[in-house]
Parts: C-alpha cells; sequence; structure tokens
C-alpha cells in the first residue's frame, strides 16, 4: 500500500503480461469481473440501479472499490449479454464492439424483451435479469443458416425489440439512432474508466469474446431447454436416416 500507483501499475502490467504469455509471474494475479455491480453498488452507498443507468457514479463506486480492495485488474461490463447485437453490426468493426453489452440506458431505447432492469421492470435494488426467450421457430433454421446477420436484423430485433418491431418507421430508425448515441457515451465511458483505474494502480486488461453457437441459440433464440431439445430432436432425425 506505500506503493505509488505508477509503481502499482508497472508492477500489476508485467505480472498480467507474464500470464498472458505463458511465463511465470511473482505471484497469481487477482482480477474481478463486475456485470451486475450489486456489491460495489451497496459498498459505495448507491443503489444498483444508479449504478448499472448512471455513468459517473460507475466510474466513482469503481474507483472507491478498486482503491479499497486492492487486486491486479477490474474489469467493470455495467450490462447484460448483448452479443446479438454485434452479431448484427459485424460488417460494421467500429460500431459492433460498442454494442457488445447490453446497457441499462441501451435498454430504454431498445425496449429489449431479453432482460430485465432494477428501477425498470424490477425493484431499484436487484441485480438485471436476462431472461431470454423463445423468438425463433423450429421450421427457421434454414433461414438462419442461411444468412445469420439479416435474419437477425429482418427477423430476430423486431420481434425482441419492441422499439424495433416496426422495420423503417419513424419509431425504429430513432431507435437507431438514439442506440449509436448510447453506445457512444458508453465507448468514452469505458475510456473515461480505464483513465481513472490507471490513476490509481490499474492497468487495463485486453480481452476478447467468442460464443458458442448452441450457447448463441439458447441465449437468444430458442431458450436453453428449446436449443437442447432441437439437438435431440436433429440426432434422432440424423439416427434414422443412417439406418439401412
Amino acid at each position: 500500500m506505500s506503493k505509488s500507483p505508477e509503481e502499482l501499475f508497472k508492477e500489476k502490467s508485467e505480472r498480467l503480461l507474464k500470464v498472458i504469455e505463458l511465463k511465470e509471474p511473482d505471484r497469481v494475479p487477482l482480477a474481478f469481473f463486475s456485470c451486475f455491480g450489486e456489491f460495489i453498488a451497496k459498498y459505495s452507498g448507491i443503489t444498483v440501479d444508479e449504478f448499472l443507468f448512471n455513468y459517473d457514479k460507475i466510474r466513482e463506486s469503481s474507483v472507491k472499490f478498486a482503491s479499497d480492495f486492492p487486486h491486479d485488474a477490474l474489469m467493470i461490463a455495467p450490462g447484460a449479454e448483448g452479443f446479438i447485437f454485434s452479431v448484427a453490426f459485424s460488417n460494421y468493426p467500429e460500431i459492433a464492439p460498442l454494442v457488445r453489452f447490453l446497457t441499462g440506458p441501451m435498454h430504454d431505447v431498445l425496449n429489449d424483451k431479453y432482460t430485465r432492469w432494477p428501477g425498470r421492470e424490477l425493484p431499484h435494488n436487484v441485480p438485471f435479469q436476462f431472461i431470454g426467450g423463445e423468438f425463433m421457430s423450429l421450421n427457421e433454421y434454414d433461414k438462419l443458416v442461411e444468412d445469420p446477420v439479416e435474419f437477425i436484423i429482418k427477423i430476430i430485433l423486431p420481434r425482441t425489440c419492441r422499439s424495433l418491431e416496426k422495420p423503417g418507421s419513424q419509431q425504429a430508425m430513432a431507435a437507431l439512432v438514439k442506440l449509436g448515441i448510447e453506445a457512444l457515451k458508453f465507448g468514452g465511458f469505458l475510456g473515461a474508466l480505464g483513465a481513472d483505474l490507471a490513476k490509481v494502480g490499474y492497468p487495463s486488461l485486453p480481452v476478447t469474446f467468442a460464443y458458442c453457437p448452441l450457447d448463441f441459440i439458447g441465449d437468444f433464440f430458442r431458450k436453453p431447454t428449446g436449443a437442447l431439445t432441437d439437438v435431440r430432436r436433429f440426432q434422432i432425425r440424423l439416427r434414422l436416416h443412417a439406418k439401412p
């Protein structure tokens, strides 16, 4: 604790880099990843909905947590799983990463059916919920496989986001513009948070995300139970066709 932020930053950066390069660090690094923010919010004296909807309070409470509970890397993603939106914008790499997580303000814009949020559909001081849903029928797999991005944009998003349920309407176009504005705000917040954490000795941890196809279908199209039932159904069909 007697070390300066600069010394801590250098020490933690070297420790994390050695692990990434599969080398032996001076000790096992400890990283903290927070999406829900319940503990950080309550520890900082704010409600969970304030943590998830107010970027300034997220920064203040995160820096307080990082200062009071020393560790090596703090990753804050105050949002729900939103990989389907990244896929929808996959041909636009300057946009796709910014909608990787569905934040509270983005939920307000899209009015999506995937999630429920504190201060909105839920009480103020509870974590958000990802509830998913069944938004694709069994006979639509061929359309999904043929062109996943087109299928998501034209079929799935209008079914899952109330603000996009009428593609091409004034409401839908306004929602997409607002989504872009919120995505830029979120990107700015992440940059500012990284700078704040660096001042107290925390480096940014480079990360990337990938999705198992079955998980992707279960989360965003068919519910996990539906996806698993579909796999079993296809297995039975393959066995029947394989019989002499």
